[in-house]
């Protein structure tokens, strides 16, 4: 009886440890993103014609993934309160 007791603990201690592993990943590459939209935006200025024209159509699907990840960290974060 007190082992079951135990050993829901650690699984429920094992759980959060998982979900707040999980969360820190999506975390850093959301803001590895933001830091590859940021050098994209930099470089933006050198660009002409047809180049320009795919490098904000590339920027436009970054900021959308963003968007979607951040979504994503609103809704698990919800779910674990």
């Amino acid at each position: 009886m007190i082992q079951e007791i135990i050993n829901n603990q650690i699984e429920k201690i094992k759980l959060r440890s998982r979900r707040y592993r999980h969360i820190k990943k999506v975390g850093d590459h959301l803001v590895y993103m933001h830091w590859r939209l940021a050098d994209k935006a930099m470089k933006i200025h050198t660009l002409k014609g047809r180049e320009l024209n795919i490098h904000v159509k590339a920027m436009i699907l970054m900021s959308s993934r963003i968007d979607d990840y951040k979504r994503y960290i609103n809704l698990i974060t919800f779910m674990q309160r």
